[in-house]
């Protein structure tokens, strides 16, 4: 049986580094309102380490699937927070990130 934990302590954990959670808001697996509720529950570690643009959450129309729109925030996320090199990273559908 392995340990119990909420997800806001791993979200905590990562502060002062970049978190943003992609999520479904019809994801059959996932409760966005428990994602949102995480990452309330994270913002004082953020806080404190003055970090607060520093954790996020993408709410999109979809089931549990990352789609380009996901890709997009996630890499409009990073480069927010200088974590990528300076590129045009919208790519075409279907285009693999590697």
């Amino acid at each position: 049986m392995s340990p119990a934990f909420d997800q806001h302590w791993f979200m905590a954990l990562a502060a002062p580094g970049s978190f943003i959670s992609l999520e479904g808001t019809d994801d059959q697996n996932c409760l966005s309102s428990a994602v949102r509720q995480a990452r309330l529950a994270a913002m004082p570690a953020y806080a404190l380490l003055k970090a607060e643009g520093r954790l996020g959450v993408n709410d999109a129309p979809h089931r549990h699937a990352l789609t380009q729109d996901d890709w997009t925030a996630l890499l409009d996320f990073s480069d927010r927070n200088g974590e990528l090199r300076p590129r045009d990273h919208r790519r075409p559908a279907g285009c693999i990130l590697v």
